[in-house]
């Protein structure tokens, strides 16, 4: 259960990553420059401590000789990889895989939506002034998905884990609700329900998301994990994040 309370915090340096990116361009945009030679710093810094990691962390075919703290050996229990397709057909016959990735799509694509169109809907349909809408957006982006996605895994932490079949009915509830505040956005035109109605549709999306994370990994054979969290990124892109702005847009 301890790796639901793992995803989360992953889940969670995301939002802080994005609204820490965005105040450092804030603090230096007039010098475009050296935003970049912050960002490269940062990477090259990551870069050098990821590789401090022993191998055994990154690769299923090693692990360490017992009793010894460097010495590494080929893992007997890993078998050897399929071709590429016949893995993408393993993969993509895992109805639990399939049906909560393409339900993670849809999430991204609601998350892309708003994000985008947000700030025309308040200033042509609220008629709220700039400085009124650059204050919601961003207090929304910085408190909402950090506390959804805590509460989402501690709740799926309570319950046993994202192994557990709670975990799905959980993802299920946070869904629906989620959905209820979403569909009373359009019937309220007041800036501050607007406000607090999509403070809480992020909350309920970004809960669910450490539980769907683990769930998706969960429901492939060890061999195949790696590819498959390939593939869902893939499909998270395609279906979700890449045409959420132009199709709401043409519709």
């Amino acid at each position: 259960s301890q790796n639901t309370i793992m995803i989360m915090f992953i889940q969670i340096g995301l939002p802080v990553g994005v609204v820490l990116g965005y105040g450092l361009a804030m603090l230096f945009n007039s010098n475009w420059q050296l935003c970049f030679l912050i960002e490269s710093l940062i990477c090259f810094g990551l870069a050098v401590f990821i590789f401090s990691f022993p191998l055994v962390y990154f690769s299923q075919d090693l692990i360490l000789v017992e009793g010894s703290e460097n010495e590494l050996r080929v893992n007997p229990n890993i078998k050897k990889e399929s071709s590429i397709l016949s893995n993408l057909k393993e993969i993509l016959s895992e109805m639990v895989y399939l049906f909560t990735g393409l339900s993670n799509s849809v999430v991204f694509f609601g998350m892309s939506v708003v994000q985008y169109w947000v700030d025309s809907y308040m200033e042509n349909v609220l008629h709220a002034e700039s400085g009124a809408r650059f204050i919601i957006f961003a207090s929304v982006c910085v408190t909402s998905p950090p506390f959804g996605m805590l509460l989402g895994g501690l709740l799926g932490n309570y319950v046993g884990g994202y192994q557990n079949k709670k975990a799905i009915v959980l993802c299920a509830l946070f869904s629906i609700v989620s959905c209820v505040f979403a569909m009373l956005v359009g019937l309220f035109n007041t800036i501050a329900v607007f406000a607090v109605f999509m403070w809480l549709y992020f909350f309920l999306i970004c809960g669910m998301t450490p539980l769907e994370t683990g769930i998706i990994i969960d429901a492939l054979p060890e061999r195949l994990r790696g590819d498959g969290f390939s593939v869902m990124n893939f499909f998270l892109n395609i279906l979700g994040n890449l045409p959420a702005a132009s199709v709401y847009g043409m519709i």
